[in-house]
């Protein structure tokens, strides 16, 4: 449960339209678990 949270919470962060430092992930998205 925590790794699904942690990776759902990163990739929400990722795709955020608001981010300063680079432009929003789109499309598809693959994460692996650290």
């Amino acid at each position: 449960q925590k790794t699904a949270w942690k990776m759902g919470h990163a990739i929400r962060e990722l795709m955020d339209p608001g981010a300063e430092n680079q432009p929003p992930l789109h499309g598809i998205v693959e994460l692996d678990e650290k």
